[in-house]
């Protein structure tokens, strides 16, 4: 909330801090919803839909966007030639998440595209998700520290991957309307 703060600067704010499966909020109580890059961290998403079902009144819209399954396929490639452990989330596909999204909402439009960033490097590569605030959040991830030698060996991984010289990081991102029925 600070950052939203310091980003709106004076202009009034009202920041709550809730769950998305259990919202703080009553019935039928906003006009709309728009979430961006959240939805994928949820661990019940048919209870996030379901919730923002609930707040929203009759006809409002629920707009979010999510990461789908190809996002950093080329950084998980590159840690399969490192490790066996996971390294990379596992996002769901875009009919499995609009199969719950219209058991609550009228679907009204979708769009899947992809977006690659290049960077120079290995180290600017990971700051960026750093900097994202992008974890690990699955079963089977390595515990502890990576250390110098493997962060090496994955970027001789990553580059012979590339046709380039620079490291390309795929983003699979959803977009996704709909309407309260």
């Amino acid at each position: 909330m600070a950052y939203s703060q310091q980003k709106l600067q004076h202009k009034p704010f009202y920041g709550i801090v809730g769950d998305a499966e259990n919202l703080p909020f009553a019935n039928h109580c906003f006009d709309g919803i728009y979430s961006n890059l959240m939805i994928q961290w949820s661990e019940h998403p048919q209870q996030l839909f379901s919730e923002a079902r609930r707040v929203l009144k009759p006809g409002s819209l629920f707009a979010f966007t999510t990461l789908g399954p190809r996002t950093m396929h080329e950084l998980k490639a590159a840690w399969q030639q490192v490790d066996p452990y996971v390294h990379v989330n596992q996002f769901q596909g875009k009919q499995t998440i609009l199969s719950e999204f219209q058991q609550h909402f009228d679907l009204l439009q979708v769009r899947q595209q992809e977006y690659v960033q290049m960077h120079h490097d290995l180290k600017s590569l990971l700051k960026e998700l750093k900097a994202i605030g992008a974890t690990n959040v699955n079963a089977g991830r390595r515990p502890g520290l990576g250390g110098r030698e493997r962060l090496r060996k994955l970027e001789c991984s990553y580059r012979n991957q590339s046709d380039s010289d620079q490291l390309a990081l795929t983003y699979d991102l959803i977009w996704v309307i709909g309407q309260v029925r």
